[in-house]
């Protein structure tokens, strides 16, 4: 008991950034690209993200990001840590809340994997001269076919 008090004492009294996950309770996720496509053609479409954080007091929020990262690839990738590992394109959102996703194309015919995340990142006034991350990742997964 007295060393998660210590513990937590340490983190509360440190001048730095501090990383924290949140729980992201409301999302919407809608993914408007196309199932199929032709060899000649380039991939155009958008991501629609949207989400609702119940624990977050969004009066404290200083900064808000939020990014997607993708990456095509024609196995499917396991997990978000082998996801992290790879080189991935970033988007960022538009206008209400709208990730475009345009001029990706493809080399040869097959079945492709669209696979990546989005991340919140939420920059908090924590205390004086510091400041708080706060952070959410979501999954994409969307199969593709190349005709």
């Amino acid at each position: 008991m007295r060393f998660i008090c210590c513990v937590l004492l340490f983190m509360i009294s440190c001048n730095s950034e501090k990383k924290t996950k949140i729980n992201l309770v409301e999302r919407k996720l809608v993914l408007n690209i196309p199932d199929s496509l032709e060899l000649k053609d380039t991939l155009n479409g958008y991501v629609e993200y949207k989400n609702h954080i119940e624990s977050l007091d969004v009066k404290n929020i200083q900064t808000k990001f939020t990014f997607l990262y993708l990456t095509k690839s024609d196995s499917i990738i396991n997990s978000l840590d082998e996801l992290k590992k790879i080189p991935l394109d970033t988007f960022v959102q538009i206008e209400n809340n709208i990730f475009p996703i345009y001029d990706l194309t493809f080399d040869k015919r097959g079945t492709y994997y669209l696979q990546g995340y989005i991340e919140d990142q939420y920059f908090i006034n924590h205390v004086k001269d510091s400041t708080k991350i706060i952070y959410g990742t979501t999954e994409i997964n969307h199969i593709l076919k190349v005709y």
